[in-house]
């Protein structure tokens, strides 16, 4: 009997449990708003929670020792799931589910060669397109850096100087330039604007030195503004062309001096001819000169003659007055005068005598 009591009384506490769960559902379900059809909800998983603990166990009627025997138990406490959580309405019967969406957490990642720069052991990130490393031999080989071309060193040639030696005008020619003028090569040297002279170098001409041309065919008989280039026409590559000119007043170092010294007759006619000395040790060119012709006692010259002379140093030349018949016995007086160059000593330009 005193079993029978709380059996009854348990299995009363378990029908009034089972009729207030009915009336939950009824007053908590789902008021027909759901869906019409067939849906099917899943039921919410539970959350299993175990705790440790002691339980008394009470046998059933009949077994020995029941109301002292006692046992130590786990006990697994089911809590529904949180009423916010809903799991995804089931499929419609007759239809494929479809495949659960891949988290980035789910894909397996692309191992990735690293860039250049990188550190080694590096990934892709999960969710994005891995990049395609390309092999070395696939690679494009850089480009050679270019050297640059340097512009060879030329001369630069220029006129230092201009002087006298001799009634010769001599130019002086230097090189400015970082280059060579080398042996072989051809200059030419003008003055008075004219080309006149040209030359071969017979050695190479450096940076810093000079040479000295000596124009033997431009004489200076007097004073005179000279103009001297190098390379008038341009025919060697050099650092700077404008350089090239240079000017300066120059006088000659040795005066003209031009001497009447005889009076002859010449030819088969017996005309008249004076002899022109050259008194000095340099040559005269193009010396223009006037001989007047005077019989004994007269004031009017009885001939003319007008000649241009080329005279080397201590030459003498021979001026021909055909129109006048040299008389012998008879005297003349003979006067020249140098009209385009100065003469030194203008008393030896008369000459008076008698044909012998």
């Amino acid at each position: 009997m005193n079993l029978r009591w709380p059996l009854v009384g348990s299995i009363g506490a378990l029908v009034a449990g089972i009729f207030v769960a009915a009336l939950v559902v009824a007053f908590c379900g789902d008021n027909g708003e759901g869906p019409e059809g067939p849906t099917a909800r899943a039921t919410p998983r539970a959350t299993r929670t175990v705790l440790p603990g002691r339980v008394t166990r009470t046998p059933r009627a009949g077994t020995p020792g029941a109301a002292e025997a006692t046992a130590t138990a786990v006990v697994a406490v089911e809590s529904p799931a949180p009423p916010s959580e809903e799991s995804p309405t089931a499929p419609v019967s007759g239809e494929t589910p479809p495949p659960p969406p891949l988290s980035p957490t789910d894909e397996t990642p692309t191992p990735v060669s690293p860039p250049p720069g990188e550190a080694p052991g590096a990934t892709a990130a999960p969710g994005w397109p891995t990049a395609t490393s390309i092999p070395p031999s696939a690679q494009a080989s850089p480009l050679p850096t270019p050297t640059p071309t340097l512009p060879p060193e030329l001369p630069d040639l220029v006129v230092r100087d201009l002087r006298v030696s001799r009634d010769r005008i001599v130019v002086v020619i230097g090189n400015d330039g970082e280059g060579d003028l080398l042996a072989g090569q051809t200059v030419e040297v003008g003055v008075r604007g004219i080309v006149a002279e040209t030359l071969v170098m017979p050695a190479t001409l450096s940076k810093g030195q000079t040479f000295s041309v000596l124009l033997e065919n431009q004489l200076l008989y007097k004073w005179e503004k000279v103009m001297g280039r190098v390379d008038p026409n341009d025919l060697i590559p050099e650092e700077d062309d404008n350089n090239n000119a240079f000017s300066k007043e120059l006088v000659p170092d040795v005066p003209l001096d031009l001497a009447v010294v005889a009076l002859l007759a010449v030819g088969t006619e017996q005309h008249l001819a004076v002899h022109v000395h050259n008194n000095t040790m340099v040559p005269i060119v193009e010396a223009d000169v006037r001989v007047l012709v005077f019989r004994s006692g007269g004031q009017e010259p009885a001939a003319v003659a007008q000649q241009t002379l080329n005279l080397d140093p201590s030459q003498t030349v021979q001026i021909d007055i055909f129109n006048q018949v040299a008389v012998r016995g008879v005297s003349f007086r003979v006067v020249m005068e140098v009209i385009n160059l100065p003469d030194a000593d203008p008393s030896n330009n008369t000459f008076e005598g008698t044909i012998p």
